[in-house]
């Protein structure tokens, strides 16, 4: 048989339980809108490029993607990387670079790595990159705009020279 206290105990738990619950199912924090779409460059898939839709708002949120091979993306949101982004306006940037050596030629990561720890440790070198498309889609210059709306939003960007 539980003592009076006991069951206040009980109670008091039981209590907290609840409210812990019931404060669990109000509105998502981030009521994100699912954004996906497809980059094209020259009318042709751009593979592995990062592309970010920077937010208009002040209390918005920016969202970023990468392409697949294909060129589709979706875009994620917040720390938890919620798929899409919020409602609003947004200035998008797409980049595609690829590292060069010292000589200019188009090299792997993996050799500037390598190269890199050969440098003695008082010099510090960071690889130089190169766009593989037009710079201005990637700065503030970035013609590309997008407006997120409530429900599914698809986004196709064809970029030209």
């Amino acid at each position: 048989m539980m003592t009076f206290r006991h069951r206040d105990i009980v109670s008091l738990i039981f209590c907290w339980a609840l409210v812990i619950a019931v404060s669990g199912c109000g509105q998502d924090p981030l009521p994100v809108q699912p954004v996906s779409g497809l980059v094209t460059y020259k009318g042709e898939p751009l593979a592995n490029a990062a592309v970010t839709f920077a937010t208009q708002d002040e209390n918005g949120r920016s969202a970023p993607g990468v392409t697949r091979e294909d060129g589709t993306f979706e875009l994620t949101t917040g720390g938890a990387r919620k798929p899409g982004a919020l409602a609003g306006e947004y200035i998008v940037y797409i980049v595609k670079e690829y590292p060069v050596d010292a000589t200019g030629k188009r090299t792997t990561a993996e050799k500037i790595a390598a190269a890199m720890e050969r440098l003695p440790e008082n010099i510090s070198s960071q690889p130089r990159m190169v766009s593989e498309i037009p710079i201005h889609y990637s700065d503030s210059r970035s013609p590309l705009r997008a407006t997120v709306k409530k429900g599914k939003n698809d986004f196709n960007f064809d970029l030209k020279d």
